[in-house]
């Protein structure tokens, strides 16, 4: 069984495009960098949108428009098929810059590693330290195999 996967990646933009059989998997790890500026930001680090013969499997509604039809909802990690920690969202106040810099910044570092038999995206980032006051790390692994799609989450 050979399984080939064919990446485009382009972190400092934080998208990332893998394609492979009739698989299509776009992820996004958009990294808060030191110094915010105004920007046009949604809580979406570590969003992702699977397409299976064209067709899409797994969505991220707060890419759906730009519009107002979904409100602030559509900004939200929930939206975004991110992950929270009660409640709390990875990136903080990305819309908001009254939270100081360092409370915002995240560090966000991606990796990937294949076999004849699976390929595997890994992302790993700090943005809940924040609330913790610890050194926690999220890593989040997309592992696409013929007939699997896993993610995995680990703190």
């Amino acid at each position: 069984m050979n399984y080939l996967v064919k990446t485009l990646s382009h972190p400092n933009s934080g998208w990332h495009r893998l394609k492979s059989n009739d698989v299509i998997l776009f992820i996004h790890t958009d990294p808060i960098p030191k110094k915010d500026y105004p920007s046009h930001r949604h809580s979406d680090l570590l969003s992702f949108v699977l397409y299976y013969k064209s067709k899409p499997i797994f969505i991220d509604i707060g890419r759906l428009n730009y519009n107002d039809s979904i409100g602030q909802y559509g900004y939200s990690a929930k939206a975004h098929n991110s992950i929270t920690v009660d409640n709390f969202e990875v990136q903080a106040g990305i819309k908001d810059s009254r939270f100081p810099d360092y409370y915002r910044h995240s560090n966000i570092t991606t990796d990937y590693n294949f076999s004849s038999e699976m390929f595997e995206f890994t992302i790993e980032h700090d943005g809940f330290c924040r609330l913790f006051r610890k050194k926690i790390k999220h890593k989040r692994s997309f592992k696409l195999s013929n007939g699997s799609f896993i993610v995995e989450d680990k703190f």
